[in-house]
C-alpha cells in the first residue's frame, strides 16, 4: 500500500467458527483496535471451515455492526451494510492473501468511531459480521464477531458520532431482501406509476403489466425501453 488512507483492520469472517472463537486482525494477529475519532476501513473475507467462499452470489447484504458488550441486543454504536452490488465476488486466496482484495469493504468516518471511553482512556466494544441471502424470504446467517478495543489518542476533536437507533431495515438492507426477487443480474424501479425490471443481458427496462388471460388477471412484461 503506497498511500495512508484510513486505518485498517482486517478480518476473517468464518460462519464455521464456535461462538466463542472470535475475530482477529489479520495486520496484528490479534484482537482488532481502534483510535478513537480515527477514519477506518474494515476489510472483510467471508470463509467457511478455513476456506475463502468463492461464490457469494446468493449474499444479499453484509452488515457490520459494532455496539456495547454489556447491551448486544441494544442498538449499535456505528453500522453499515453493503449491498450485493458493492461486493466483491472475484476475490481469489492468493489476492486475500496479497491484501489487495476482499469481499467487503466496510468503511466509517472519524465522526462516527468518536466513541466513548472510559476513564482509563480505552473502551471495549462488540463487532458482530452478519450477512442476508437473497432467498425469498431472506434468510440471515452471523459469520463471525469480536471484541474490538477503541483507544483513544488524546489529538483533536472528531465531532458527535453517529446515531443508530433504528427498529427498520435500513435502504441497503430493503433492497438487497426485496429488490432481488427477480431474475440474476435484474433489478425494479418505480416510475410515473409503473414498476420496471432490468435485465442486465438486453440492458433494458420491462414495465410490469396486468393482463386478463382466460379471465385470469396475469403479471406479464411488456416490451422494454432503454429508459423508463
Amino acid at each position: 500500500m503506497s498511500t495512508l488512507d484510513r486505518k485498517r483492520i482486517r478480518l476473517i469472517a468464518d460462519q464455521a467458527t464456535k461462538t466463542d472463537d472470535k475475530m482477529v486482525d489479520v495486520y496484528t494477529d490479534s484482537t482488532p483496535e481502534l483510535w478513537v475519532g480515527n477514519d477506518v476501513q474494515f476489510e472483510v473475507g467471508i470463509y467457511h471451515n478455513n476456506s475463502l467462499v468463492t461464490d457469494i452470489s446468493n449474499i444479499a447484504s453484509l452488515t457490520l455492526e459494532v455496539k456495547n458488550t454489556s447491551d448486544r441486543d441494544g442498538d449499535p454504536v456505528m453500522t453499515a451494510t453493503v449491498s450485493s452490488g458493492d461486493l466483491d465476488g472475484a476475490v481469489t486466496q492468493d489476492t486475500w492473501d496479497d491484501k489487495t482484495a476482499q469481499h467487503a469493504l466496510v468503511t466509517f468516518t472519524g465522526s462516527e468511531t468518536n466513541l466513548t471511553v472510559g476513564s482509563d482512556n480505552q473502551a471495549e466494544y462488540w463487532l458482530v459480521i452478519s450477512v442476508i441471502t437473497n432467498d425469498t424470504p431472506g434468510r440471515n446467517i452471523t459469520l463471525q464477531a469480536t471484541t474490538i478495543k477503541v483507544v483513544e489518542d488524546g489529538t483533536g476533536s472528531a465531532g458527535q458520532p453517529q446515531n443508530n437507533a433504528n427498529i427498520y431495515y435500513t435502504k441497503d438492507e430493503s433492497d438487497a431482501r426485496f429488490a432481488q426477487l427477480h431474475a440474476d443480474q435484474a433489478w425494479m424501479q418505480f416510475e410515473n406509476g409503473v414498476w420496471y425490471i432490468y435485465e442486465a443481458t438486453t440492458d433494458k427496462w420491462y414495465p410490469l403489466k396486468c393482463t386478463i388471460v382466460d379471465t385470469v388477471p396475469t403479471l406479464t412484461l411488456g416490451d422494454g425501453v432503454s429508459d423508463p
